[in-house]
């Protein structure tokens, strides 16, 4: 079973301009050059660098 999120939303929101955000993130989308890392994971591994550099400061209280 399907809800129809359309019906439930005010016409008062409705009216309401986007947000900036919400043009950035529909800007950041439709750009194949950026990598959104801010929800989730990332889909690939992190550089053992950074992964030695993160346990070193975890380690030194750094954290």
């Amino acid at each position: 079973m399907s809800y129809n999120f359309d019906a439930a939303v005010s016409p008062f929101i409705k009216a309401r301009p986007p947000s900036g955000l919400a043009k950035f993130l529909d800007i950041m989308a439709a750009n194949p050059n950026i990598v959104p890392l801010s929800v989730g994971e990332p889909d690939f591994d992190i550089p053992q660098a950074v992964k030695d550099a993160e346990i070193n400061s975890i380690c030194e209280g750094k954290s």
